[in-house]
């Protein structure tokens, strides 16, 4: 007998040991250890108190052999709720309530004894139900064992585990069954000698079912136990997580590459030591649905003291002979060298780019140093040109007034005739010498517009007005015409005024005595829409797709008698193009021409408008006029 008690304590404290060996830091395991413990200390008290001297010292023992006793039925219940992943936390405290009621009235009285007598085995205790004590303590102990087997049911029933629902179903046939004997070794009324047998022969086969559950289900083993020492030593990187990412087995290289003790990692979460959390858990999503990896991936790890480390990984799936997954390996390389070198070599191509785009910039400035130059060049040869024909268009402008004066000078038709010669021509000079200046400040980025808040209706209508009677005089009649009588956007006046004279005067030189010239505004969504049509000679096809050209003409047979240089149109589409419009053109051959101007409505923030009559003087607009007229012949 005493053998007997002896083998089953060493053999709960045996199992208890080995499941605090497999996974220490796991609760399940922690619980079955305590439950173990709790049975070895009960077969020993209670063991004792068989072989106990007197009466006197078997109460004694049995009042100790009580407090596990009690306790067993709470603490199975706990370690079921645990196991089968009970959310009851909270509740969890409110089990060992009853046993610590009933340890109380055990050690300050008797709970289910009413007498003691001695066999030849030893001393046991004869029960009867005569207190309310003793039916409560039934109740509590009936009670638990019955909500532990709901637990182990409901478990079974909704896992989606193989593994888990095998689990279920053993347990639950096994606990049925113990229970079942127990209650039969405790209500038939057997020799006194079989009583005391009782417990041992119990616990002996409590030891067996869940021993063999242990070996076979591995019920407390809930991660996977992989023995590093077999895996080669080689491997830069071993890791293995469980399912919820904690890292439960890694090898020593790795350890030491992420600068961690190996008992401080071991239970560390994987994503706290990465830097590619969301790669992992979709990897590990592609894994669970039977993605198969037949390739490395790159992940970036974080060390003990917060630096990179970059690691080529293959990672799989571990699963049970069930196919349960068990957990994820992380097998792979240390790649720090290998990005040091690419890291070496993206510096060194990024030092040769930088010494390309520094020769570049060099070069640019250069370039912009030169255009500067021949702008300041330019400039200055225009002024130098513009400074003798300004002194000669004073000086013909006081003789013409002179003869004006003495119209009884002999000959003076002729000298007006050839003083009004000298000052066209030397109007024709003043638009070339501006025309090469503005190509050059154009193609430098030299030209900036005055953006201003205008009445572009006003200001078109005025500029048209102006021409009108220089038209006349040149037998064209010129038409204006508007849908919106005032529109207020961002122009430049001045440029506005040099775009809408140069399409007059080439639609004067395109035209002949009687032909019409026509200038509308209209507004279409958020443009405004500025015309200049005439019903001229148009110009071919085959041409229009070089009158914005610089240096080329529509028609040379045709301007032969009206002198040009070819680049006024370019000049126009510039200016209108740095307005954010743009400029097209509609014609057939002697059906006349037409110029559509786009430009966006918008305005300028923070700006009063401006009337178009103050932008550009009277007497300003009248030079213009004689310039940009310059090479049309009477």
């Amino acid at each position: 007998m005493g053998v007997l008690i002896f083998i089953n304590s060493l053999g709960a404290l045996l199992l208890g040991a080995y499941a605090l060996k497999l996974d220490v830091k796991n609760k399940v395991n922690r619980l079955f250890f305590y439950l173990c413990f709790n049975l070895a200390f009960w077969m020993i008290s209670y063991g004792i108190a068989i072989y106990a001297s007197n009466e006197s010292t078997y109460w004694t023992w049995y009042k100790i052999s009580s407090i596990p006793f009690c306790v067993y039925p709470a603490l199975i219940t706990h370690f079921f709720l645990v196991l089968a992943k009970r959310k009851f936390k909270s509740f969890h405290p409110l089990l060992y309530l009853p046993p610590v009621i009933f340890i109380y009235q055990s050690l300050k009285g008797v709970l289910t004894l009413d007498n003691v007598e001695k066999s030849s085995i030893g001393w046991y205790g004869v029960m009867k139900i005569s207190t309310i004590w003793h039916v409560l303590f039934i109740v509590y102990g009936l009670s638990y064992i019955a909500f532990s087997i709901y637990i182990i049911y409901k478990w079974g029933k909704e896992t989606e585990l193989k593994r888990e629902k095998s689990q279920s179903r053993y347990l639950l046939s096994f606990f049925l069954i113990l229970t079942i004997i127990h209650l039969i070794l405790s209500i038939v009324n057997s020799p006194r000698n079989i009583i005391i047998l009782k417990l041992p022969i119990v616990m002996m086969l409590w030891e067996i079912g869940i021993g063999y559950c242990v070996l076979r289900y591995k019920i407390i083993d809930v991660t996977p136990n992989i023995a590093i020492d077999k895996i080669v030593n080689s491997i830069d990187l071993m890791i293995i997580i469980d399912e919820k990412g904690n890292i439960i087995k890694i090898n020593e290289k790795t350890a030491e590459l992420l600068s961690y003790p190996h008992n401080e990692i071991i239970g560390k979460s994987i994503y706290d030591i990465s830097k590619d959390k969301s790669k992992i858990i979709n990897f590990i999503q592609k894994l669970k649905r039977g993605f198969k990896n037949n390739c490395n991936r790159q992940f970036t790890f974080i060390t003990k003291d917060n630096e990179l480390v970059f690691a080529s990984v293959s990672l799989s799936v571990l699963k049970d002979k069930f196919g349960d997954i068990l957990g994820y390996l992380f097998v792979g390389q240390n790649i720090n060298r290998i990005k040091q070198l690419e890291r070496e070599i993206y510096e060194n191509k990024l030092s040769r780019e930088k010494q390309k785009l520094e020769k570049k910039n060099e070069l640019l400035k250069k370039i912009e140093e030169y255009n500067k130059l021949k702008s300041e060049f330019f400039e200055n040869i225009s002024h130098e040109f513009r400074t003798p024909l300004n002194i000669i268009i004073g000086t013909l402008k006081l003789y013409n007034i002179y003869l004006e004066r003495n119209s009884h000078i002999k000959d003076i038709d002729k000298l007006l005739k050839y003083t009004d010669i000298m000052r066209q021509n030397s109007y024709r000079l003043v638009r070339l010498v501006n025309n090469v200046i503005d190509i050059i400040e154009i193609d430098g980025g030299f030209v900036k517009l005055n953006f201003v808040n205008c009445n572009i209706i006003s200001l078109v209508e005025d500029i048209t007005l102006s021409v009108a009677e220089y038209a006349e005089e040149k037998g064209r009649n010129i038409l204006f015409d508007t849908e919106i009588e005032e529109k207020i956007i961002a122009c430049d006046p001045d440029k506005i005024e040099r775009i809408i004279l140069n399409l007059l005067s080439n639609a004067i030189k395109f035209t002949s005595n009687d032909d019409l010239i026509f200038v509308s505004i209209k507004q279409r969504e958020e443009n405004i829409i500025i015309v200049v049509e005439d019903t001229g000679v148009g110009i071919p096809k085959s041409k229009q797709d070089v009158v914005f050209d610089r240096f080329r003409q529509a028609d040379e047979l045709l301007t032969r008698g009206n002198e040009g240089s070819g680049i006024g149109l370019s000049i126009v589409k510039s200016l209108v193009e740095m307005h954010e419009g743009t400029i097209e053109i509609e014609s057939e051959y002697n059906e006349g021409c037409k110029f559509i101007i786009t430009i966006p409505d918008k305005i300028v923030e923070y700006m009063e408008d401006i009337n178009s009559s103050v932008a550009v003087t009277t007497d300003n607009r009248i030079e213009r006029i004689s310039i940009e007229f310059s090479d049309i012949y009477s």
